[in-house]
């Protein structure tokens, strides 16, 4: 009887945990057709997904939530929005004409995510047309310049972003922004940023990954590589110290980053021609999607030691070395020690990469 009445509570105590962690979201949408998908993609640490099709103009989500988490809306086809979702229902209003600007009523999280959008927008607006200026000039000199003006203008909003951590009232939504900016703010004003908040918002996703990196240390020439493991395409484990006495390129990059994709291509020739030479490319996926990572690797012919943890940006392998903007590189020598940090993708990495292969092998 003991027995029945503990599987009963535990139970009971599950479908309680289940229901005070649901939520409910019931879009009201104008102007888009009836039998139309809809997609609800989380952007946070879960990879939780939903599908839903739209009738009578109504389309509906349930799921389970653990904290409020901002989440993707979006048409097989067509524009998308970025709401925040809590436990508990909510009502969402919009229409085909302004879906990007769609939001859920009477919830105080997409108000501030609003608030903080609203004030961005008309700048992110300006710099997405510079830089489609400066990718359009074909004059290398006015190119250059459009392109310094392009720098100063993103280091102004990055000020105001991060005036915004140190002003705003602290919240999930601020605290994301927080996450965002983690490698623009020195560690201790970092530090002071993250003191803000409250203890539940420190133990959020994002809380406990700031607090993290607050605690990891920047890497720098000289220093040994923090050793990482992952996951094969196959399941098998790997570990970066598997190919100490090589020299070794560990990449982070994933299916999704267009410069990665032209790094791992430019990359092919390179592994041929020196696997049998004492060299190694390590390449760390941040995907969060499986099927994304294992598609993308045989799309580039990626012959080489190919990991991931499927974490994504929340990745505690990819966070001892600090990764945020990618591709991002790190050779290391024989003995394990960073010899070159490489940002972003350059045409002209490989030709850095052969003086190291050329000095090995001779």
């Amino acid at each position: 009887m003991k027995i029945l009445s503990s599987i009963i509570f535990l139970i009971t105590f599950i479908g309680v945990q289940a229901q005070e962690s649901s939520f409910t979201l019931i879009a009201h949408l104008k102007g888009i057709s009836n039998g139309t998908d809809f997609y609800l993609s989380s952007l946070g640490k879960s990879n939780n997904s939903y599908i839903s099709t739209l009738n009578e103009g109504k389309v509906s989500f349930s799921g389970i939530v653990d904290e409020p988490t901002i989440y993707r809306s979006q048409a097989k086809t067509g524009p998308y929005c970025s709401i925040w979702i809590d436990k508990g229902i909510w009502n969402l209003l919009g229409d085909s004409a302004s879906f990007s600007r769609t939001e859920i009523m009477n919830s105080k999280i997409n108000k501030e995510h609003k608030a903080i959008d609203n004030q961005l927008d008309s700048l992110w607006k300006r710099y997405d047309e510079l830089y489609n200026e400066a990718d359009k000039e074909e004059n290398e000199e006015e190119k250059k310049l459009l392109f310094n003006k392009l720098s100063v203008f993103s280091v102004s909003i990055d000020n105001i972003r991060k005036m915004n951590v140190f002003t705003l009232e602290p919240s999930y939504r601020l605290m994301q922004e927080l996450y965002f900016l983690r490698n623009s703010l020195p560690k201790d004003s970092l530090r002071l940023a993250f003191y803000r908040f409250p203890e539940a918002i420190k133990n959020s996703s994002n809380g406990k990954y700031i607090n993290d990196f607050i605690e990891t240390e920047t890497l720098k020439i000289g220093d040994l590589a923090p050793d990482i493991k992952g996951k094969t395409l196959k399941g098998d484990s790997l570990k970066l110290s598997d190919f100490k006495g090589k020299l070794v390129l560990l990449d982070f990059w994933a299916a999704w980053c267009g410069p990665c994709r032209q790094s791992n291509k430019q990359l092919i020739t390179l592994y041929e021609n020196y696997k049998d030479k004492g060299f190694e490319i390590f390449s760390f996926s941040i995907d969060k999607k499986y099927d994304a990572w294992s598609k993308a690797s045989k799309d580039d012919q990626i012959a080489w030691a190919n990991v991931s943890d499927l974490q994504g940006h929340y990745s505690p392998e990819a966070l001892k070395y600090r990764i945020q903007a990618i591709p991002k590189a790190f050779l290391i020598d024989k003995e394990g020690e960073i010899l070159k940090e490489f940002r972003g993708y350059s045409e002209k990495q490989n030709d850095m990469i052969l003086e190291y292969l050329n000095e090995l092998n001779n």
